[in-house]
């Protein structure tokens, strides 16, 4: 059975086909469906499942979790739960998740803040905040105003300033890692550890890497390499060993 609302209306707790909503709608308990799709308003005071596909350009509030095949937001969207996606997270606009972000490929550039984040990639340009940890096998964190993370872990690390400036001069190795650069401050509150790791900007206690390249305006208390080092005269390291 499809639902569809164009003006105002009441999903209640079952499995539905096609979800589609371009007015107002409320929703009760547990929804099935499966495709989901929302261009008005709609405020869910339980869980959303969804066998395919969930896009959002309007707003949608969920009370519970949020799960999905794939997931494209380019509205707002909040949830009181976890949102899981099999494949991936298209964001757009703005999502707020008061649990733990889920997926295979996380592809940002608007707003993110979840409890902890985890990806085989994410590609990150944006704002993203993160309670714990961001964890993936690539990340990419352009970041713009700034953002925030207690820990981040994984193979290749790259997290620099997006800027509409021309780029700045780099030094070599970094210059290979990443792409371009800016000046608002991404923080780390804890560590940093993967296998090749470029930062530009970036405030954190601890960095541990194979290859590491330190760019300008970092601030890391310190930093332990497996093979190779690049550090900018124009980052402050308290020390540096290698392991």
């Amino acid at each position: 059975m499809d639902m569809r609302i164009s003006g105002s209306g009441m999903i209640t707790s079952g499995e539905y086909e096609n979800i589609g909503i371009s007015g107002s709608a409320k929703g009760e308990g547990l929804i099935s469906c499966k495709n989901f799709s929302c261009s008005g308003s709609a405020k869910l005071n339980g869980e959303l499942r969804c066998e395919g596909k969930i896009s959002v350009a309007g707003s949608l509030h969920a009370e519970k979790n949020i799960s999905a095949g794939e997931i494209s937001i380019s509205g707002s969207v909040k949830a009181g739960g976890d949102c899981k996606v099999k494949e991936k997270l298209s964001v757009s606009g703005s999502c707020v998740f008061e649990g733990d972000i889920k997926c295979n490929v996380l592809k940002a550039s608007g707003g993110i803040s979840a409890k902890n984040v985890e990806a085989e990639n994410a590609d990150i340009r944006g704002k993203i905040n993160a309670e714990g940890l961001i964890n993936a096998e690539q990340i990419k964190i352009e970041f713009e105003n700034d953002g925030s993370a207690e820990n981040i872990g994984g193979g290749k690390i790259v997290i620099f300033p997006h800027t509409h400036s021309k780029p700045i001069a780099r030094l070599p190795l970094i210059s290979k890692i990443m792409g371009k650069a800016g000046s608002d401050c991404f923080t780390v509150k804890d560590s940093i550890e993967g296998d090749e790791i470029a930062l530009e900007n970036v405030t954190a206690e601890n960095v541990s890497g194979r290859v590491v390249a330190i760019g300008a305006g970092c601030r890391i208390s310190c930093v332990k390499y497996g093979e190779t080092i690049e550090i900018s005269p124009d980052a402050e390291v308290g020390t540096y060993e290698k392991i």
